[in-house]
């Protein structure tokens, strides 16, 4: 079969038309399976009752009130803290919390981050045992002090520190100041909270004897990917 050279040229066209139309259709699929998920904003109000949150009660609780967009607690003998009383809303795996603490005078943790790993709870403890072990409260039955996740690290006063825990059904990952400090397996372990901060579930925040803040508290559903790398 024979072709003219307007016909050939007729017939790059129609391919090069479709091939182009094949790439466009390829971005625009990426661009749908790469569109962020929508976060759950944990705090945006004038109190703390606004968003679903309430004091906790400890017993010895210092005063939490509200401070230029940031949640403020004063020292509780032992701790002061809040936990969110919606539960509804609030996933179990496959997702993100966000925050920002800092500690503004005190020795001991400033963060003590209680969230749902599955059917249970688990607890990133920030700047605790007089103010330098970091970990899981609690791992098989252990705390953050005596655990595969005890870290012992330093902490300045009044400045911010990025936080961010991340549960899938594979494991618990942690990052403190923008450095993974915590990666838990699931499997075969046994996850909990301690008993002395169980009122903090389903998701709450915690302080031994410490003044602190917190700010740009935030939940995002993750996809349900197995060791999914931190960008």
């Amino acid at each position: 079969m024979r072709f003219t050279l307007t016909t050939l040229l007729l017939l790059l066209a129609c391919g090069f038309s479709q091939i182009t139309a094949a790439q466009e259709f390829s971005v625009a699929e990426a661009e749908t399976e790469t569109e962020p998920q929508k976060h759950l904003d944990l705090f945006a109000g004038k109190t703390v009752e606004d968003w679903g949150w309430e004091v906790t009660n400890f017993g010895g609780e210092g005063e939490v009130k509200i401070v230029d967009d940031q949640i403020v607690m004063s020292p509780g003998f032992p701790m002061t803290g809040i936990h969110r009383d919606r539960e509804e809303d609030l996933p179990t795996s496959n997702y993100e919390i966000t925050l920002e603490a800092k500690r503004i005078e005190g020795i001991d943790f400033f963060c003590a981050l209680t969230f749902p790993v599955q059917d249970s709870h688990c607890t990133f403890v920030v700047a605790g045992w007089a103010g330098g072990t970091v970990g899981l409260s609690c791992v098989d039955g252990n705390d953050a002090s005596s655990n595969d996740t005890t870290k012992i690290m330093a902490f300045e006063d009044n400045r911010w520190y990025p936080i961010k825990v991340r549960v899938t059904d594979e494991q618990i990952t942690c990052w403190l100041d923008g450095e993974k400090a915590v990666e838990q397996p699931l499997k075969g372990h046994t996850i909990s909270v301690r008993g002395d901060i169980g009122a903090s579930r389903p998701i709450g925040l915690a302080a031994f004897e410490s003044k602190v803040a917190y700010r740009k508290i935030r939940m995002t559903p993750i996809d349900a990917k197995p060791n999914k790398s931190d960008e």
